[in-house]
């Protein structure tokens, strides 16, 4: 008897081959389209009315039966709304990696087996499979890693991933294109979306204000310095990294090293070198490959869909259910609210959300959202490495890093003991870092970190001490 089995079908010419090549190897196939996004104005692309009618047709040559389900509420709340406070908080999401999230592999996997289905499959090039060895299901890269889809997948979890099937992982764009072809689909020449459904031109700020009901209001720009350079348009016009389209001329090529979502600020630099990161943290974590992360593992690191993937070690990080990521090489422009996923011989180990910034020195890497207050929501944390005569220290409030210096061991106290002093605080920190250690020193008099030695007698990151404020 065939298994059944449940495809989402989006009307594009990528999901029907998978129904396709799917009834082909001998399972009972039924097609669904979500329904997320409703615009009048929009007659075709990701989500129109044109795609659930090709996704319809298809069904109908394939002789298979197409569902739609409606999810238009659901990808409000958790796709559309999240999108409109991340970039209001001048971070940089990725929509997509939500409604795989929530919607496509989320409230799809439990729907299925509400109408009696225990499989599903999508058209998403990447491939998955039972490791005997682990005990555990993995998602591996697409065999042509131009079309790589794994990077959006990293929220998959082990129930879905055992429902899952990828019939495409196997092939490249053009071999789908030719069996469209030869099938004679009736989406075999259709063009891929390239747009978010909910912004179909581009526009991110023009979506903004219609979902906001406002204008957003214009900042300044600000040299790193603090230093004001002149208006902006408002932080939602610019992300980390952009070099173009700034609307200010300073004589000299100028890039977005920071955006101040509390202060409608957004600080440029005119070093590109300034872009750069070593070390960043994530949080939001799923592991796939592995249950947890409990040390150093080296991993490909990749900070983007388009971006190539580096060498990195990752760590667990300073606070419970973060992860930091230590590149071999700086990487240009890591962005808070991107996703970052990890990789190992081609297979995800997992993946998060970037929270904050280290520059390749060390130094300061971020901004103290509400300045000035110090809530019981918001508390301060210390941790610590230690070599072989100091400790490197890095001070946070909340998850802003705000501060990283290296100090000299206080002698009086065990080896494995360090003091803050205010003396020590380092004079080129920001003012908001200078702020937060001054409030550490005067309010807990000579704060004390301590912690468990390795065996290698250094501070690893999975002992490492962290010093709560509270």
């Amino acid at each position: 008897m065939a298994r059944k089995i449940m495809v989402g079908m989006s009307g594009g010419v990528d999901s029907s081959v998978a129904a396709y090549l799917l009834k082909k190897q001998g399972y009972e196939v039924t097609g669904v389209t979500f329904k997320l996004w409703d615009d009048p104005t929009l007659e075709s692309g990701c989500c129109s009315a044109d795609d659930v009618r090709d996704a319809a047709y298809v069904c109908q040559q394939l002789g298979i039966p197409h569902y739609v389900l409606n999810y238009k509420d659901l990808f409000r709340q958790e796709v559309v709304g999240p999108f409109a406070e991340e970039y209001l908080r001048g971070r940089t999401p990725n929509p997509c990696i939500s409604c795989n999230r929530y919607i496509k592999f989320g409230a799809f996997s439990h729907k299925l087996r509400e109408l009696g289905f225990d499989l599903m499959a999508t058209g998403h090039y990447a491939r998955c499979g039972y490791n005997e060895a682990t005990g555990r299901w993995e998602l591996q890269r697409a065999v042509h890693p131009q079309k790589d889809q794994s990077y959006v997948l990293y929220n998959l979890t082990q129930e879905q991933l055992a429902m899952l099937r990828l019939p495409l992982g196997e092939y490249s764009k053009p071999e789908i294109r030719a069996i469209a072809e030869e099938s004679g689909l009736v989406v075999a020449k259709k063009p891929d979306s390239q747009d978010i459904c909910f912004v179909p031109d581009g526009d991110y700020n023009a979506f903004l204000r219609r979902w906001t009901g406002k204008e957003l209001p214009a900042g300044q720009f600000v040299a790193e310095d603090g230093t004001v350079l002149g208006p902006n348009k408002g932080i939602t016009h610019y992300t980390i990294g952009q070099r173009k389209g700034l609307g200010i001329s300073l004589g000299c090529h100028a890039f977005v090293r920071r955006i101040n979502a509390a202060e409608n600020t957004v600080e440029l630099t005119t070093e590109e070198s300034r872009l750069f990161r070593r070390t960043i943290f994530a949080d939001d974590l799923n592991w796939i490959a592995i249950e947890d992360l409990h040390g150093p593992l080296e991993v490909e690191a990749k900070i983007r869909y388009a971006h190539r993937a580096a060498a990195a070690v990752i760590s667990p990080g300073p606070i419970p259910g973060t992860v930091r990521v230590d590149f071999m090489e700086a990487q240009r422009a890591p962005a808070p609210g991107q996703a970052v996923v990890f990789y190992r011989d081609g297979s995800v180990i997992g993946g998060g959300t970037k929270v904050n910034e280290v520059n390749a020195n060390g130094q300061h890497v971020g901004d103290i959202t509400n300045s000035g207050s110090w809530s019981d929501e918001v508390v301060p944390y210390v941790w610590l490495e230690a070599g072989e005569n100091t400790v490197s220290v890095t001070a946070s409030y909340g998850w802003i890093a705000v501060d990283s210096f290296s100090i000299r061991r206080a002698a009086p106290l065990p080896a494995d003991v360090y003091e803050v002093k205010p003396t020590l605080i380092n004079p080129n920190a920001t003012d908001s870092a200078k702020r937060l250690m001054t409030y550490l020193c005067d309010q807990y008099g000579k704060t004390v970190l301590s912690g468990q030695q390795s065996q290698d007698g250094a501070f690893g990151l999975t002992n490492a001490a962290v010093w709560r404020g509270t």
